[in-house]
């Protein structure tokens, strides 16, 4: 399957698979303050992850569109093509996103582990089918199959974001 994928999108899932890895290595905790580095962590894994993710719409837009097609496209037929062609790697960015703004939104509680214990399995839950999702976006770009895995894991892991933002905003304690 790899034979298959050219070097941009190679280089560009590695870039993802690396972000997921700084999210999941990173978090230490300071011995002085007593404070963790986990949001933090978050965004920096998950903003590499979204950028790659940001260039394999377009690289995977640009491979799979013939280019004499796209120059008859009017304005809103290419945005409707883009959207059609890319939709399982904009679900993919949106989840994203949102994980991100959790944790820009919650950073002095997710670093001051002022969260439940939940919080962080619903978390390394979330990461696991971020995961899968790449694995899946991948195995979508290369042969156009599991398009409906990716939407399935997109519903699941919104719930399981879902969660986690009631977790933050309701179950937080004050130290």
């Amino acid at each position: 399957m790899l034979s298959e994928i050219n070097y941009d999108m190679k280089a560009m899932f590695i870039l993802a698979i690396v972000g997921i890895i700084v999210k999941l290595l990173m978090p230490s905790k300071n011995s002085e303050t007593g404070t963790n580095n986990l949001a933090k962590a978050n965004i920096w894994g998950y903003s590499i992850t979204c950028i790659a993710l940001f260039f394999m719409l377009f690289i995977s837009f640009a491979l799979t569109t013939n280019m004499y097609e796209v120059i008859n496209y009017n304005s809103f037929e290419f945005i409707k093509e883009l959207t059609i062609k890319s939709l399982p790697t904009i679900l993919l960015i949106s989840i994203i996103s949102y994980v991100i703004s959790l944790n820009m939104t919650y950073y002095d509680k997710i670093n001051s582990n002022e969260v439940s214990k939940e919080y962080e399995i619903y978390s390394n839950i979330s990461s696991v089918l971020i995961i899968t999702q790449l694995v899946a976006l991948l195995y979508y770009l290369v042969s156009n199959k599991y398009v409906m895995i990716n939407y399935m894991l997109s519903v699941i892991n919104l719930i399981v974001i879902g969660i986690m933002q009631i977790i933050l905003k309701y179950f937080s304690t004050d130290g």
